[in-house]
């Protein structure tokens, strides 16, 4: 259903609001019962990436990898507690998670048997769907050009931006590098950009593409919800 859920249903804004937990805003497929990526009323922003095919051993009884972002939005205040929230609760597949507050951003790179930590000083902090990190790249089993190239681009736009929502959209829609992908896309705007989207934590808002057809970051408005 997932696959099919994210090439064919429209993506939706889902306002969320469970008795004893952090209200949440997250935008998804149908059929979804976790959360691909989000923003609190605490202030904590997370998207997540599911990294290209992988080898690893699948972790027996870990969760499933749509509930980890689920979890952070529902029970994370600081960044801080989204760490600790990551490293107590395994995944069964490998997935890049990047946890963002108005002081402090964080990328983790996570397998069934390893987290590791992406932190730094700039103002900006980037990752597409490979892990980085050396000792994480014997998991890879297919090309991750694409999403090098991509990260390359993005980390260049935003070192040069100043980091307004303008900027933001502009990054998202570049096709600097082409649209085509190796299952990974060469540009942050690609033939397989299904959302579009730019949390604004200062604000509380969302500014999301209304395209119907991909790339929709090219054949849509950003409206601010």
């Amino acid at each position: 259903i997932g696959p099919l859920a994210l090439k064919s249903l429209p993506s939706i804004v889902v306002d969320m609001q469970i008795p004893g937990r952090t209200r949440f805003v997250h935008i998804t497929p149908g059929f979804f019962l976790g959360a691909l990526n989000g923003f609190n009323e605490r202030g904590i922003a997370i998207t997540s990436h599911q990294v290209l095919p992988t080898r690893e051993q699948a972790a027996s009884g870990g969760l499933a990898s749509i509930l980890l972002p689920r979890i952070l939005l529902e029970q994370s205040s600081t960044v801080e507690d989204a760490d600790d929230i990551i490293h107590r609760n395994r995944i069964r597949r490998c997935l890049n998670v990047m946890v963002v507050s108005a002081t402090a951003s964080h990328v983790y790179e996570i397998s069934p048997a390893h987290i590791h930590v992406i932190k730094t000083n700039a103002h900006y902090l980037c990752c597409t769907t490979h892990f980085q990190h050396e000792d994480l790249h014997r998991l890879h089993r297919s090309s991750t050009e694409g999403s090098k190239q991509r990260l390359e681009l993005m980390n260049r736009l935003a070192r040069d931006s100043i980091g307004t929502i303008a900027d933001a959209i502009a990054m998202l829609q570049s096709t600097e590098n082409g649209t085509g992908h190796d299952g990974s896309g060469f540009s942050p705007t690609n033939d397989g950009t299904y959302q579009s989207f730019v949390i604004d934590l200062a604000d509380a808002t969302i500014y999301i593409s209304d395209g119907t057809t991909l790339p929709v970051s090219l054949t849509g408005t950003y409206r601010n919800l």
